[in-house]
């Protein structure tokens, strides 16, 4: 009886062994996973877990074979994009066997890995980097500027402006004659007439009297560092910093968090740290090598323990 059970397990451990190294040639069940290899499906890091993808491709299997044609048109990491989109086989015709699609696949298992930003279009995009679909500021019914796309492959209106069309809206501080009922006088000066500039931006120069400060109306008067993004032609550098980007606080004085370096009246950055030097360089070499993701030293043990049975097996049976 203590035989049969010690040979069960050995097989048992057998099958396990080979099932474990077996799960490396559905790499080659899927096209372009080559790319990924084991991380197509396994979390990175050998952490014993499958990601989304690998999710569904353990419920997509036919006698151990990836069934791809059951898969290419789903949508695993819920991106927007499908895998077959992802890999390379937009239309579902790959099979096993066939050569790899010629394509730089993005991850099927991470939403934030997807075809967004790779400069070509896909249907579920409004656009993707320069590539606007002919869209611009004034089709999206803005009066003039630059349209963008973001990192989500949406448009992106920051830059367009209704600046041109005679009417004061949101980001004017005028706009042609209409200053939407603001004067010298309301703005603290004695008098005077005030200006539109082309960017829709109050010119109070031929204003009289010096106004008392009053933050965030837009316009930098004495009292005042900046006000909103008239920074007094400021910048870090000129500060004493090394570098970076010089703000205007909500208090209309300069905002320094976002300048780089030392500081100002203090020795300035000289050099920047060796990469491959000692003082807590960052090293990629933690970060571990996908390529040798199926061979990883955590399935050796697994490998190892079929001869452990077979030698457990055999020694108690010449006990007895």
């Amino acid at each position: 009886m203590i035989t049969r059970i010690a040979t069960l397990a050995a097989v048992a451990v057998l099958f396990v062994s080979f099932d474990a190294q077996a799960k490396s040639f559905r790499v080659q069940q899927i096209p372009n996973a080559s790319q990924f290899n084991c991380d197509t499906c396994h979390e990175p890091g050998n952490t014993g877990y499958v990601n989304p993808f690998g999710v569904q491709v353990l419920s997509h299997l036919s006698g151990g074979d990836v069934k791809w044609e059951e898969m290419w048109n789903l949508d695993a990491d819920g991106d927007g994009y499908t895998n077959g989109e992802e890999m390379g086989d937009p239309n579902g015709t790959w099979r096993i066997g066939m050569p790899n699609p010629s394509f730089r696949a993005t991850h099927p298992g991470y939403a934030d890995q997807n075809l967004c930003n790779n400069g070509i279009l896909s249907d579920n995009e409004a656009c993707d980097g320069n590539e606007l679909r002919g869209e611009t500021c004034e089709s999206q019914g803005y009066a003039t500027g630059g349209l963008g796309c973001n990192a989500l492959c949406q448009y992106d209106v920051s830059n367009c402006s209704n600046c041109g069309n005679g009417i004061v809206e949101l980001g004017d501080q005028c706009d042609g004659e209409d200053f939407g009922g603001t004067t010298c006088e309301s703005l603290g000066f004695d008098g005077g007439s005030l200006t539109c500039l082309s960017n829709c931006k109050v010119d109070y120069s031929q204003c009289t009297g010096e106004p008392a400060p009053n933050c965030g109306d837009g316009i930098r008067v004495t009292g005042e560092e900046c006000e909103d993004t008239d920074l007094a032609q400021r910048t870090c550098t000129s500060l004493g910093w090394s570098g970076g980007e010089l703000q205007c606080s909500d208090t209309c004085t300069f905002d320094t968090s976002a300048c780089s370096g030392t500081g100002p009246d203090r020795e300035r950055l000289v050099s920047v740290p060796n990469p491959t030097g000692g003082d807590g360089g960052d090293s990629s070499s933690e970060s571990g090598d996908s390529d040798s993701a199926c061979s990883s030293t955590a399935a050796t043990p697994v490998s190892t323990l079929p001869w452990l049975a077979v030698l457990f097996v055999f020694g108690w049976r010449r006990r007895r």
